[in-house]
Parts: structure tokens; sequence; C-alpha cells
């Protein structure tokens, strides 16, 4: 998703950033792995299926570990659990304060902590069930959940898998890392200034749906996949931690198809993926519903020359036709049909499955609408455009996930620095809420610990 230089670090850097390295160092000393019950199950370390050591980013054994339920090797009760540290600095404070809780700048939080059942469940089941408590909005919530089925076969002497998803955000299950739930950046600023705009498949229903998909990989080219998701009931919501008060209207139909190849010490797939919804804003049913219909393609390589070194390459684009008739009837847009396109890739170096560099870029435009995108505080749009873009840059180091690592297989962390610049925020680059602000003003540095335990 997301040339300039990194930017020095802020003037209150030096107790915050040191509190923050100690508290990684400390938390060194507890049972960590990515995630460390995937582990001890397959008897693999964290580099095996994951780039650079740790996740999301998959290999093929990773992909392969995924596609067949999550139930390989031996069972256990898996259980696991992550928790990710932060310091951010924004080019410029949000007036305020960040969030309820937090300064204006220079905040350092526990941004999340989280909670797996991670493995098998019974032979051919398996389970990836996440339960996060989010530091930032202080609140606990049911989060990605992807509860998997798989049996692989022969048929007419190819090789094939064939599997279900119960799931509870679209694109969780996928096996690439090009879609919007497992796509870089894989972790970001829980107290940052974010644009407004996203496609549904951008997280409009995650955690709000339930889903069950079929899906099938055959002769280990052709990926195939397709299912429907049905909104969840508004206390049920509640009860899972969610307050969402939009209500899908029906079943939302999803699919998903990709060709995969390995050739030579590369792994290729070119891909396209699919959603059509239909939401009443507030459970409001007086205005009708708003529709939206999602196309997303994708591709991405991965080159392995040897066991040191490792590069990659990830692209996705999704457009998204919009039929806003409750927004248009309720005077919330100033036209029924509109558009969204949202542009994402990156590329990452590993070297030792220890050391990362991944720079990526983002981009999003679509209708101008002032009456649905009015100008306001740092969240406002004095043009009425969604559009904006930028680049992200990140420096990683893994120092455990390895077989021969310290405490194998109990031990994982990663300790990154991400810049994030915008050339365009909401519809500009100078005063783009109308309230003076410039897009660079969002420019965000962060430093965060991830630990896997």
């Amino acid at each position: 998703m997301k040339s300039r230089h990194l930017p020095l670090l802020p003037r209150h850097f030096s107790s915050t950033g040191v509190a923050l390295v100690l508290l990684a160092a400390i938390s060194w000393t507890l049972p960590a792995q990515a995630l460390p019950s995937y582990a001890k199950q397959t008897g693999q370390a964290c580099a095996a299926c994951h780039e650079g050591s740790l996740g999301p980013q998959l290999t093929q054994e990773g992909r392969n570990f995924k596609l067949l339920g999550y139930a390989g090797g031996s069972g256990f009760f898996p259980l696991s659990g992550q928790t990710i540290v932060q310091f951010t600095n924004t080019n410029q404070g949000q007036e305020g304060g960040a969030a309820p809780h937090f300064g204006d700048n220079h905040n350092t939080a526990v941004n999340e902590t989280s909670l797996f059942y991670a493995g098998r469940i019974a032979p051919n089941v398996g389970a990836f069930i996440q339960g996060t408590y989010d530091g930032v909005a202080r609140s606990f919530a049911l989060d990605h959940t992807d509860i998997r089925f798989a049996r692989a076969a022969a048929l007419l002497g190819k090789d094939v898998v064939y599997g279900l998803s119960l799931n509870n955000n679209p694109m969780v299950q996928d096996l690439y890392n090009t879609t919007p739930v497992w796509r870089y950046p894989y972790t970001s600023s829980g107290l940052a200034p974010a644009p407004f705009a996203a496609t549904q498949l951008e997280g409009g229903l995650e955690h709000q749906v339930a889903g069950l998909t079929a899906y099938t990989m055959i002769d280990d080219l052709l990926y195939l996949e397709g299912g429907a998701y049905k909104g969840m009931g508004r206390q049920l919501r509640q009860n899972l931690g969610e307050d969402n008060e939009d209500k899908l209207s029906g079943l939302a139909p999803y699919w998903r198809l990709a060709l995969q190849k390995n050739i030579g010490k590369s792994f290729f797939h070119v891909g396209s993926f699919g959603m059509h919804d239909a939401l009443y804003p507030g459970y409001d049913r007086s205005f009708g519903r708003n529709r939206y219909t999602d196309y997303g393609f994708d591709g991405s390589w991965q080159y392995t020359p040897s066991k040191r070194h490792h590069l990659s390459l990830y692209v996705a684009d999704i457009y998204e036709r919009q039929n806003l008739e409750a927004a248009f009837g309720a005077g919330e847009a100033s036209t029924r049909k509109q558009f969204l396109n949202s542009f994402n890739a990156s590329s990452s170096y590993y070297y030792a499955g220890t050391y990362g560099a991944t720079f990526g870029v983002f981009s999003t435009n679509g209708t101008t609408d002032s009456v649905r995108n009015p100008a306001g505080d740092i969240d406002g749009s004095a043009s009425g455009s969604p559009n904006s873009n930028g680049y992200i840059l990140q420096a990683d180091w893994t120092p455990f996930g390895k077989k021969e690592s310290w405490l194998f297989p109990y031990a994982n962390v990663r300790f990154a620095a991400q810049y994030t610049h915008y050339l365009h925020f909401n519809g500009g680059a100078a005063d783009y809420n109308g309230d003076g602000r410039n897009a660079n003003k969002n420019d965000t540095f962060l430093l965060f610990a991830w630990l896997a335990y």
C-alpha cells in the first residue's frame, strides 16, 4: 500500500522509545512463536511457512497448511497469543487527542492483545479463531475466524484438495497476501489519521457476518471458491463486541479464482475475486438499500534463489460499483450511482528470514460527493473527493522464528520501523479538509514490537 527520506526521530522519542524497547526486551522471556500452536503441531519453524519468519506473508508450505484446513501434524490443545506494542508520531498532532485517553501526538500504546485457538480440531478439521483486546478503543471483540474442513484426493489422475470454510470476514480465508485482510502493511497505527474511503471488501462486512464457502485446488494449479455471507443479528454482534449498525439484506455472494505455478525458484499467481452485498443503514428500511458490487484482480511473485534470500511482489486492484438508494433518499448522497477504486502494491526483501525491507504504494479514488464526504476536522474533505494516495516504507528485524533459534519453538518477536507518507488525503494535498490541514501533516512514523507467544 503505501522518494523521500525517513523523518528524524521525534523530540519525545528518547524516553518513549527506550520504554518501548525495554518492554519488548522483557517480553522476550515469555514463551512465544507465530503462531506457536501451529509450530508445535507441525514441528516446523515460523520461517518454513512465513516470509521473514513471522506472519502473515505465507510461503508455499504456509499456503498448503492453510489450504488443508490447519489440520496437518499431530493434535494438541492449540492456544496461542500475540501482543503488538506501538509508538506513533505524526507530522502534526491531532487537537484534542489522537483517541480518548491519549495525547495529541507521540503516543505509546499496547495496540492489541490477541488470544488464538489455532490448529487442529479433528482429522481434516482445523481452525484459526482470534479474540482481540483493542488497547486504543479499550474493548474486546471476536476477531478473524476461519474454521475449515479439508481433504486431499485424486481425481482423473490429478491431485485435488477440496474443503469448506466457515468464517466471519470475506477474504480472511484467502491463501494469497494480496487481498485486504492480509496485505501490507501487516500492522498499522491505531492512533494515526487514516483516509475515510474503502471498498466493502476492505472491511465493510468484517466480523458482522457468517459465511460458508466451498473451495478446491486442482493439480496445484487452479483454485476455485464460492459461497455466501449472511448478517449476524444486532444483539449477537453486540455480544461479540461489534457495534456496526448496518443490516445486511439477504445473502452476499462471494467468489474467488486463481491460477498458481511454481517455475524453478519462483512462485507466481494471478487471480480474481468479487462480492455483492446490500445494506440497510442503521437498520432503517425507509429509503431502501445501499448496494455494492466489488470486482478484484490480483497477482503475486515470490523468488527464493537460496535459503538466505527471499524477494516478493504483491499487487491488487478493487473496483466497486455503488447504488446508494438509501443514502440518496435520506439526503446523505448527491447521486445514487457512484464508484470507488482501490489499488495496492508492495514488494519485500528478506535476508536469512531475519532482516527485511518492504516498500508499498496505495491509491484510492472515486466519485466526488460533497454531501456524502463533507468538510470537517481531520477526516473531512473540502472537495468532497475520497481520493487518497501515498506510500509506506518498513524495515524490520525478526531475530527468532528459525529452528536453530533460542527457545525454539516458543520464542518469536519482530521489531520494526514504518513510515507512511500521503501525497493526497481525502481529496487534496493542501488544505484537504477546509480547515488548513495538508495531507503530509498526517504522515506517520511508527515503531512497533510484535510479540507472539
